[in-house]
């Protein structure tokens, strides 16, 4: 088929080189690219119905690194020779070539072309299993043809090569091989899917022996527009028949049969086949259904026309490009590869069918998702994998802790198995800050070679980060440079969190893992519910408002995980449940959830305010820290507190204060203890912490209404801690709370549930034990936001 054009060709302005042999020199040369061209690089600018120059190429001097890719002459002889190749032209007369321009002045590459039918040329790339890309979209780079071609290249001293040989081009950049696929066919390459097998009617799936055979293995198949009629065909390589398939999209019937997502698989049914009779052809079919590249294999972004004739070599729609009749079979099976890396495609994403305009993800790949959470001591990283959609299964957990006081000791377990506990780094030298540990376990997971799953850091797809203030954000955000100025500024209202976290997510954002999607996830965001008349203070509203003066709350994370599991646990919808949470560990606080909604929260504006905390005081007089510093004590004046900046007395209350004043220690373990054998700083110290819970538990059953589902105890020393849960329930036993003792204390039944039940006989309301999980929660966010796949 002739195209109404003569010619089309390259439209890059400038591209790296990826060849392994040293460019020529070009001092002595200085011709520009011809004024014709228009640069673009965009993978959209291949879908215009033609590209071409319209006036020949000239000779250039391409100079490093113009060039847009290499071929080799004479391969595996002396005299092999690379030629650096610049802009092309596709000449569309007998016999029907690409013309390259190449390096120096007078000379170019003639690439004849076998058929003077576009549509019977098949250029062939790899399957992305053939070499371990961090991105299976490299593997278009290589271009090569199944067959031998005939290449002419031709120098001011004449005629140097003219030979047919299996040529093989390694471009420069992707949208250079995709725009040259594209020319030689006329057709635009819009994507391509790597796929395990495919099979037919006539070759099925397995032999009856079960070995896989299908039509194809292990190859890449290609979806194209035909530039004039815009129709859609898919093309892969029967590597069992040698031969090239090429069917008509439009030939199969829109209605997908036997998807199945689990493993991959869908099956097209060629049109009127379904029934049992012959298909259909395609001519009898009514073209004006449109069935466009979106139909099947579809990103939002393409779009066909719904109106276009049928025309020209267009319109082959059988597995030989020169058959005008309709497929030769009753339907195509196709299995995607399930690929730990990014999709391949044009855009890395994934590959979804549209159902009825409903864009649903069809072949989800896995990504690697590390959740992050910087304490102020330490930083604890946990690897997931998953795919979109379902929750993330975990793969390994590093921590670092002691940063302050060194040596700084590794925890390390992958699958469930303890890799190593308490391990002492060998470098007695102090890790300068959260950002340096991060990248000390990233190095560690890399360096595992039982953790398969990550042997390069742009292994990892997505890191999610663990911010403990977000502000007004109420969902994760995507960090770009914005997201992250903005929560800078929040560092004064969480200081021992927020400022440890960025450090890391800066780092990420650089020079660590920048092909990753990094997700900032808000331990603020489960509060967002919280009704005006809670969350507002008795302040001035127009300083309040300009000052973003309100209660945030925190440990929304473990919050919206426990709610999440507490539902499950007692098989009532969401909506319907309301709980008292306790997140009891370092940092503790209350929750009151009113249809699985936050309502109340014991944190403010601040982590500092609700219950004390291993170094936080809690909710005390706002005037106590000038009194505290203050040389006469009672007596606050001008003189007594000049010295008293706010940043100390922030200092004083989250970091001097706690149980660790009272007692010395910040172990809350010791302090029950020591409780229960008579020290009476320990006791005092217990008794304070059961006080203040209580005071919050009797205050959200009266904001619930007394409909309360049941009193959940989470995190370190909630779960841990059975003297302090039977303490604080004994104190509210008026409220209907009661503990049975047994399960309490050890319930070796039921030691690894999410959820275990300790309520006692009697009670009306259930008193629960959560194992929360803060990494998986924010792990599983970040596999169902479809933003993020």
């Amino acid at each position: 088929m002739a195209a109404p054009s003569g010619r089309s060709g390259s439209s890059s302005s400038s591209f790296g080189s990826s060849s392994r042999s040293v460019p020529p020199s070009y001092a002595n040369y200085a011709s520009p690219v011809d004024s014709t061209f228009t640069p673009t690089s965009a993978v959209s600018a291949l879908t215009s119905e033609s590209s071409a120059p319209q006036t020949p190429l000239g000779p250039l001097d391409l100079g490093p690194p113009g060039y847009h890719a290499t071929i080799k002459l004479y391969e595996r002889t002396p005299n092999e020779t690379t030629v650096y190749l610049g802009p092309w032209e596709v000449i569309g007369i007998e016999p029907r070539r690409v013309v390259w321009s190449c390096s120096y002045q007078g000379e170019t590459l003639e690439h004849f072309l076998p058929s003077d039918n576009p549509t019977n040329l098949f250029p062939y790339t790899l399957h992305a299993q053939h070499r371990r890309f961090g991105d299976p979209r490299d593997m278009e780079l290589y271009l090569t043809f199944r067959e031998p071609h005939r290449i002419r290249y031709t120098t001011v001293e004449g005629v140097v090569h003219d030979e047919f040989i299996e040529v093989k081009y390694e471009f420069t950049t992707v949208e250079g091989s995709i725009q040259f696929q594209s020319d030689i066919r006329r057709r635009d390459l819009i994507d391509w899917f790597d796929v395990d097998v495919v099979w037919s009617d006539s070759h099925r799936r397995t032999d009856s022996y079960g070995n896989v055979r299908g039509l194809g293995t292990i190859q890449r198949m290609k979806l194209w527009r035909d530039r004039y009629s815009t129709f859609h065909y898919l093309t892969f390589y029967a590597n069992h028949r040698r031969r090239w398939k090429e069917y008509l999209v439009h030939d199969f019937d829109p209605e997908l049969r036997h998807r199945d997502d689990r493993h991959r698989r869908l099956q097209l049914t060629a049109r009127g086949a379904r029934r049992g009779s012959a298909p259909e052809s395609s001519h009898n079919q009514g073209r004006d259904r449109r069935f466009s590249a979106s139909s099947i294999f579809s990103r939002p972004r393409h779009t066909s026309s719904s109106n276009s004739t049928h025309s020209g070599g267009g319109s082959s729609s059988s597995s030989s490009p020169t058959n005008p009749g309709g497929p030769d079979l009753r339907y195509l099976g196709i299995q995607f590869t399930r690929n730990d890396r990014a999709q391949p495609g044009s855009d890395g994403e994934n590959i979804h069918v549209n159902i009825d305009g409903t864009y649903l993800p069809s072949c989800s790949m896995k990504k690697i998702i590390l959740s992050v959470n910087a304490g102020s001591s330490s930083v604890k990283v946990s690897v997931y994998s998953a795919e979109h959609g379902t929750d993330p299964q975990q793969l390994a957990e590093a921590q670092l802790s002691g940063l302050t006081a060194p040596p700084a000791k590794l925890d390390y377990s992958r699958r469930g198995e303890t890799i190593s506990k308490d391990h002492q780094l060998e470098s007695k030298k102090k890790i300068a800050n959260q950002a340096e540990a991060f990248e000390i376990l990233l190095k560690t997971l890399i360096d595992d070679k039982g953790l398969a799953e990550i042997k390069h850091k742009d292994d990892v797809g997505i890191v999610c980060h663990r911010i403990v203030h977000g502000g007004d954000y109420s969902k994760p955000q995507l960090i770009s440079d914005g997201t992250y100025r903005h929560l800078e500024a929040l560092n004064d209202l969480a200081p021992l969190h927020n400022a440890n976290s960025l450090s890391i997510v800066q780092l990420c954002l650089g020079e660590l893992l920048p092909r990753a999607k990094n997700v900032a996830c808000f331990d603020s965001q489960f509060h967002a519910t919280i009704p005006d008349h809670i969350r507002t203070y008795p302040i001035s509203l127009d300083i309040a408002k300009s000052n973003k003066l309100r209660k945030y709350g925190f440990h929304g994370i473990s919050y919206a995980f426990i709610t999440r599991s507490v539902v499950g646990f007692l098989e009532k919808p969401e909506e319907e449940v309301n709980i008292i949470a306790l997140h009891l560990g370092s940092g503790a606080s209350a929750c009151a959830i009113r249809g699985g909604k936050s309502w109340d929260t014991s944190m403010g504006l601040t982590p500092l305010a609700g219950l004390p905390g291993a170094t936080r005081s809690g909710s005390v007089d706002p005037s106590l820290v000038f009194h505290y510093a203050s040389g006469d004590v009672g007596k606050l004046s001008p003189n007594s507190t000049k010295e008293l900046h706010i940043s100390r007395a922030e200092e004083i209350m989250n970091q001097e204060a706690g149980w660790k004043a009272l007692t010395g220690t910040t172990n809350f373990g010791a302090i029950a203890k020591g409780a229960d054998e008579g020290d009476r700083k320990m006791k005092l110290a217990f008794d304070l912490v059961v006080d203040r819970i209580c005071g919050f538990v009797g205050s959200y059953y009266v904001t619930l209404n007394g409909k309360v589902d049941a009193l959940v105890f989470a995190g370190g020393i909630g779960e841990k801690g059975d003297t302090l849960r039977s303490a604080v329930v004994k104190n509210i036993a008026c409220l209907g709370f009661a503990v049975d003792e047994g399960r309490n204390k050890k319930d070796e039944k039921h030691k690894g549930d999410v959820v275990r039940d300790i309520t006692g006989k009697d009670a009306r309301h259930h008193v629960l034990v959560c194992k929360t999980d803060e990494q998986f929660e924010m792990a599983r966010g970040c596999a169902r936001d479809k933003e993020l796949w």
